[in-house]
Formats: structure tokens, C-alpha cells, sequence
């Protein structure tokens, strides 16, 4: 039984920054908000064995969202935004997908057909965890990554809001006090754990 399907279309704005802006960053927000909140997620990605899907900006992932909810996660990358289709899983769908990389029923498994996609071909290509701490304002969401994959270490923010202007704009303002803005040219979490950079 396909459950709790649904789309998204995200609007987001992202930076790299260094450890010692990360410390700095996650201390100021840490004291000054209120509504924010934990999460350690694990993302298992996953591709053909030459990486074609993530060369065509598509992105399959399955995620543990503090080892107590799951979902399984196709992204397909546009110019303006995101377009997200998720399935929240079981604890044994999860496991399932990640040991065998096939893809559920649904509307993820109709899309990834939709664009031709040779799911005999999917393998499971490599996992990043992250520690993330969000913090809510009226109209978008702050986010403070740090994200771990094979022996790497790194640090990102990123703002989510209702249009990707609106996201840049945000991230600006956010931590311009901490000498980090928006750039063209960021290099997503999926593509830094895959490519191993």
C-alpha cells in the first residue's frame, strides 16, 4: 500500500562556509532563537554505476530522519526551483530500498519511468550524514549543515522560502554579519558525496 506521496516545489539558496564560521553561526542562532530545532539526518543515495542521473541534475535518495522517520526522495533540479516528490517509508521499506535499491510503487517509481529511467540499472552509490539545526522565521526556513561522508567533513547553510529570489535575498541577510553570502557555482550535497569532493 503506496502512503503519505506528495510534491514539492523548493525554492532554496545555499553557501559553503568554513568550521570556524559554522561554530560561529550555530552559537549565534543557537542563543538568539527560539523556534528551531535538531535533526541528524542520513542520506543514502542512490545512481547508475556512471553516475548518469546525477550528471542530468536527478537526484533519488532515501532518508533516516533521526533514526525515527523515513522517506524516500526523488529531485529533479530546475533553473528557478526544485521539484521534490516524496514517499515516507517503513523502518523495513527503508532498509529494503537501501539493500536492494529498488523503488516502491508510486508516484516516484511512475516518475522515474516517466523520464526513462532504467531502474534494473539504480545502485546504491553512497551515504552522507548530516547534523542540521533549522531555525523558523514567518516565511522561511534557516538551515546550519554539517555533513559527513567517507572521511570529509564540511559545513553549509541554506535558506528555504517562497521563491528563490526570496531565498537569496534571506540568505543575505542572515549571515552577511558572519562574512557569508549567496554565490552562484554551490556544489549541492548529493553531487560533493558522489563525486567526493
Amino acid at each position: 500500500m503506496v502512503k503519505n506521496e506528495n510534491i514539492n516545489i523548493e525554492y532554496e539558496a545555499r553557501a559553503m562556509i568554513t568550521e570556524e564560521q559554522y561554530f560561529e553561526i550555530m552559537d549565534f542562532f543557537s542563543k538568539v532563537k527560539k523556534e528551531k530545532k535538531y535533526i541528524r539526518n542520513v542520506n543514502t543515495y542512490f545512481d547508475y554505476e556512471d553516475l548518469f542521473l546525477t550528471n542530468h541534475q536527478i537526484v533519488i535518495r532515501t532518508r533516516s530522519i533521526d533514526d525515527k522517520e523515513y522517506e524516500l526522495t526523488l529531485k529533479i533540479k530546475g533553473e528557478s526551483g526544485d521539484t521534490e516528490y516524496n514517499l515516507q517509508l517503513s523502518k523495513n521499506e527503508y532498509d529494503k530500498i537501501n539493500e536492494t535499491a529498488q523503488i516502491l510503487e508510486g508516484n516516484i517509481k511512475d516518475k522515474l519511468l516517466e523520464n526513462k529511467v532504467d531502474l534494473s540499472k539504480l545502485k546504491r552509490i553512497t551515504t552522507l550524514s548530516t547534523i542540521r539545526l533549522e531555525v523558523y522565521y514567518k516565511k522561511y526556513t534557516l538551515v546550519i549543515d554539517k555533513n559527513e561522508y567517507d572521511d570529509k567533513t564540511d559545513y553549509n547553510v541554506e535558506v528555504e522560502s517562497y521563491s528563490k529570489t526570496a531565498a537569496k535575498m534571506h540568505l543575505n541577510k542572515s549571515f552577511s554579519r558572519f562574512g557569508v553570502s549567496y554565490k552562484k557555482g554551490y556544489i549541492s550535497k548529493s553531487r560533493r558525496a558522489i563525486f567526493k569532493i
